[in-house]
């Protein structure tokens, strides 16, 4: 595809050809982005994987690597309008092989898609879910009632205020020796550029929900009852207690700990344990929470 059988002659300001849609941090070649702000502009420029973009003017004129340039005054609209034609035309899809390996014990009722693919000796309990361009690992775990590779909550507004909701056209690889337990939530990503991954030796609690393009790394808990929202990266041997909310984009560092109820709206770094709506160091909670309970003892008396 070429930006110029898409786009007005004044609408591109350089010409390229693409392959697929996908965000500022794309790790698929070819990849046409969009970006209304100067961090994903940059992230994007920077980026080797992505050789077209669409932002304003303005910001179009500071993109100095990007091979493909379109500027309009609202480049979400446009992308979003150029990802629903090409779902149209059957080309977004992940390539990916399809099958099911040796030794699966699948529960009759479970529903698998004939574009999945699944490893060997796969255990998947009743009821479950496994949609299009779904990559299961060998040697994992899936309890009752799991979704993989559903819609997630993602939506465009049109310059009238209308909004309109955006398929997602990607897909999930969960790694090995995995356990999703029962009434998981995962979705698929909206573009094959960068599908939403679980690493090797996860566990994801009951009833979690793992936003479109998350990272899970490898060894990483995800306790009941949490959510993980998009393009959230979780990095090695990190542990998500109970009931607690990762907001989009952030980061939790390796062998992080976030404690239950949490609500983490910014980064954690590596070895830090964190608490709290919003979270901050746990070492801090505990000071302000043994603080309060000495001033309540003292005003009994």
């Amino acid at each position: 595809m070429r930006l110029s059988d898409l786009y007005e002659h004044g609408e591109y300001e350089r010409d390229a050809d693409f392959e697929t849609l996908g965000q500022s941090d794309s790790a698929y070649r070819g990849t046409l982005a969009y970006c209304d702000s100067i961090f994903h502009l940059k992230r994007a420029d920077k980026n080797p994987n992505v050789n077209c973009l669409i932002s304003t003017p303005e910001l179009v004129a500071v993109a100095n690597n990007t091979e493909g340039l379109v500027a309009c005054d609202d480049p979400r609209q446009r992308f979003f309008q150029l990802h629903r034609l090409l779902i149209k035309n059957q080309l977004l899809e992940p390539e990916m092989e399809y099958g099911i390996g040796d030794n699966c014990n699948i529960h009759p009722t479970a529903c698998i898609s004939k574009r999945a693919r699944i490893g060997d000796n796969v255990d998947i309990g009743a009821h479950v879910v496994v949609h299009d361009h779904v990559d299961i690992g060998s040697y994992t775990f899936i309890d009752s009632g799991v979704r993989i590779g559903v819609e997630g909550l993602l939506y465009w507004t049109a310059s009238n205020g209308d909004r309109f909701h955006v398929r997602h056209q990607g897909g999930v690889r969960v790694g090995q020796h995995c356990a999703l337990l029962s009434n998981t939530v995962i979705v698929r990503s909206v573009h094959r550029g960068l599908l939403t991954t679980i690493g090797h030796n996860c566990v994801i609690g009951i009833a979690a929900n793992i936003g479109h393009e998350a990272q899970l790394g490898c060894n990483v808990i995800v306790s009941n009852h949490c959510v993980v929202a998009r393009a959230a990266r979780i990095e090695n041997y990190s542990h998500i207690g109970t009931s607690s909310v990762i907001r989009e984009y952030v980061n939790i560092g390796n062998h992080a700990q976030v404690k239950p109820g949490s609500i983490v709206v910014d980064n954690v770094a590596a070895g830090h344990a964190v608490s709290g709506n919003y979270a901050v160091s746990h070492g801090s909670h505990l000071r302000e929470y043994l603080q309060t309970k000495k001033q309540c003892k003292v005003d009994l008396y």
